[in-house]
């Protein structure tokens, strides 16, 4: 059997939890609070090898490794991507220990900074915001279970050099007037010495060539096959001025997973967002375009270094007529991202209270004609 850290509170020997925005642990049942630097072990193993742990997620569902339990004796059986477990029989906090060294051991982790009643009241806000949701649905994702969870993130420093080329339009607009006279050729219904207007619309167009050396650093891309990864982008920016060196302290009283796919496997992702990076840049750069269109653009991005962090996020589940639901919210900022549905009979009424106020004043128009 593997071998496992407990934190347990020195007084009564309860489990201790990380407190989120701090740098404590505290015991929910006598109050003591602990320094997390009391327990950082000055052994702790240094070295990384990730290449030679980039294996795929395991899709069974069914527990891989099993640990003892040093505060009751009991088998505790956890997953084989899971960093963290408690023991169902006492509720000691868990953190397997030979994983979170070597190889797997991350470098760098954000500490949770909003406790999961401010992430709740977060979601409760985000969904009064959304005015066609089905009826009944807020008050299903009120009932679900919130849990963090500490994402493995891959964090690439990269350097770029770009050019591009951009087809850019100005559009501009002149009004002129003039009096029909008199003659042969005027158009038929014309009233002679009246005057017309007449707007000329003229569009210019540009190639535009820029080219630029970039410099990308700590660009996120997650490590796991369990999340959703267009979610987890929505969740960024992190405020990485927060970072800092990895701690399994952090780990109480939260679940944490391990990467499951290796770096040199998350590098397209990575390049994708230098290279958006890059042409976003390039576009809001130019002003006084009414358009741009990219026409041609090369990149080439190396890679620096890579870091292996810890992120926090919320992950709020449940369950409303049939099918399961996952809001995520950002730990450390509170972002909400979710796929919801569309109640059908709402949005056909908000169709028809938009559109409404058009109709009707077309119909005033057409009245007055």
């Amino acid at each position: 059997m593997s071998d496992v850290n407990h934190y347990k509170c020195p007084l009564c020997g309860a489990p201790i939890n990380y407190v989120p925005g701090t740098d404590v642990l505290s015991c929910d049942y006598c109050g003591t609070n602990v320094q997390v630097s009391s327990l950082t072990q000055a052994s702790e193993e240094k070295s990384f090898n990730w290449k030679s742990d980039s294996g795929s997620a395991k899709t069974d569902g069914q527990p891989e490794r099993e640990y003892v339990c040093k505060s009751c004796g009991a088998s505790i059986e956890s997953f084989e991507d899971s960093f963290t477990t408690a023991c169902p029989y006492c509720g000691n906090n868990v953190v397997v220990s030979d994983e979170t060294t070597g190889g797997s051991r991350p470098n760098l982790i954000i500490p949770f900074g909003l406790k999961a009643d401010e992430i709740r009241q977060r979601i409760s806000d985000y969904l009064k915001k959304l005015k066609l949701l089905p009826n009944g649905f807020s008050a299903a994702a009120k009932a679900g279970e919130l849990k963090g969870i500490y994402v493995p993130f891959w964090l690439f420093e990269c350097t770029a050099d770009g050019s591009i080329s951009l087809h850019a339009q100005k559009e501009s607009s002149v009004t002129r007037s003039f009096r029909i006279e008199s003659s042969s050729t005027s158009a038929p219904g014309a009233r002679q010495g009246n005057t017309r207007q007449e707007t000329v619309r003229k569009i210019s167009h540009y190639r535009l060539e820029r080219e630029g050396r970039f410099e990308f650093s700590k660009l996120p891309v997650d490590a796991s096959t369990h999340f959703d990864d267009e979610a987890m982008d929505v969740l960024e920016p992190y405020d990485y001025g927060k970072l800092i060196e990895f701690d399994t302290a952090y780990f109480t009283g939260y679940l944490a997973e391990k990467f499951n796919t290796s770096y040199e496997n998350e590098t397209s992702r990575g390049f994708a967002k230098v290279r958006e990076g890059i042409l976003d840049y390039f576009k809001n750069a130019e002003s006084g375009y009414s358009s741009l269109t990219v026409e041609k653009d090369d990149m080439k991005i190396e890679i620096d270094n890579v870091q292996y962090a810890m992120l926090p996020v919320y992950a709020l589940n449940f369950s409303f007529k049939g099918e399961n639901h996952r809001i995520y919210a950002n730990g450390q900022t509170g972002k909400v991202t979710a796929d919801l549905p569309v109640d059908a009979g709402k949005s056909w009424k908000y169709s028809i209270l938009t559109f409404l106020p058009v109709f009707a004043l077309a119909f005033a128009i057409c009245m007055f004609i």
